[in-house]
């Protein structure tokens, strides 16, 4: 008996346009999310961060104003501010009085009168005069004689300068200062291997 092969059509639905777009729209919004979750939170980009920014005020309106030069300056000083008291010996004081000319050009004035005051150490008070020189500077010489009682004491010295209608003032607030001293030195010698220590003298 002769054996029949049978074979068996299956066919295919053809898959409508509906699905297919419908695949396509699933295949994009899974797209969407992998690259969503895959963003790292700290990889910011600077330029999406606000950028600090510097204002220049030009018009000046919260600038402090430079101060006006006074019509007049003068001053008090000595090269020596803690000279050796000697009996018979000085301190120079130097002094200087100076005015702006018309360009605003430091000029010194001359003729003027300068009175000093000194107050020692020991509370005693002297008097000086003197007359600046054609650049304005006026130098006087303080003695020392009798002020022994004040070494190592604070002295001031003040002053005050007049030129017709101009006049200038060193005063308390701004004094010079020095202390008479005794000039005296500790000797010694500085034995090697001791650190630099110093071993004083017999009867020092």
């Amino acid at each position: 008996m002769q054996q029949k092969t049978f074979k068996q059509d299956i066919k295919v639905k053809p898959i409508s346009l509906a699905l297919k777009c419908g695949a396509v729209s699933c295949a994009l919004l899974l797209s969407v999310v992998v690259v969503a979750c895959g963003a790292n939170a700290d990889t910011t980009t600077a330029a999406a961060q606000p950028q600090p920014t510097t204002t220049i005020n030009l018009n000046g309106s919260s600038l402090t104003p430079t101060p006006t030069l006074p019509p007049q300056a003068c001053g008090v000083w000595l090269l020596n501010s803690s000279p050796t008291f000697d009996e018979k010996g000085v301190i120079t004081i130097y002094a200087k009085f100076i005015k702006n000319d018309e360009n605003g050009n430091p000029v010194g004035i001359g003729g003027a009168g300068v009175n000093f005051n000194i107050t020692w150490g020991d509370l005693s008070t002297t008097q000086l005069n003197a007359v600046t020189t054609s650049d304005g500077l006026a130098v006087a010489n303080l003695p020392m004689a009798g002020h022994v009682a004040a070494i190592n004491r604070l002295s001031l010295i003040t002053a005050q300068f007049s030129s017709g209608n101009v006049s200038c003032q060193v005063d308390n607030t701004r004094p010079q200062s020095f202390v008479v001293t005794t000039g005296t030195k500790t000797t010694g010698t500085v034995t090697p291997g001791t650190g630099g220590k110093r071993n004083r003298k017999p009867g020092n």
